[in-house]
């Protein structure tokens, strides 16, 4: 079945395990993030219709939004579905500024030429 609409889920404490604990457990911040176990509570959101996956680079550094990657690859695997996932990038004020002085033909052609590509071995993302 082709389904026009998109579901799209930002990934947060609510399905996240990190270091066998729940969100409100105590510790629970100070843990690394369990992509196995957390990848399960993900493919039950798959199956009950999430097909995109946005990732909030505001939040984390890139390792952890490496993890979290790996999670709904995983979790892909178990809910045998393939899934769209966008990131959403965070930008420096300062580059904010400089950017309202550059004309928007050339902001164009400065985001085209920026690929950001995830390392599947250390889980970056690199530039």
């Amino acid at each position: 079945m082709n389904k026009r609409v998109k579901i799209v889920a930002t990934l947060g404490p609510a399905v996240e395990i990190r270091g066998g604990k729940k969100f409100g457990d105590d510790g629970y911040w100070g843990e690394k993030l369990d992509v196995e176990a957390s990848a399960k509570n993900i493919a039950k959101l798959i199956e009950a219709g999430a097909n995109t996956f946005r990732f909030n680079f505001s939040h984390g550094d890139h390792q952890e939004q490496g993890d979290r990657m790996a999670t709904v690859k995983l979790a892909e695997k178990l809910a045998g579905k393939k899934l769209v996932s966008f990131l959403i990038l965070k930008v420096q004020k300062s580059v904010l500024n400089c950017l309202k002085e550059i004309q928007k033909s050339t902001l164009t052609q400065l985001v085209k030429k920026s690929v950001l590509q995830l390392n599947r071995e250390s889980n970056q993302l690199v530039m």
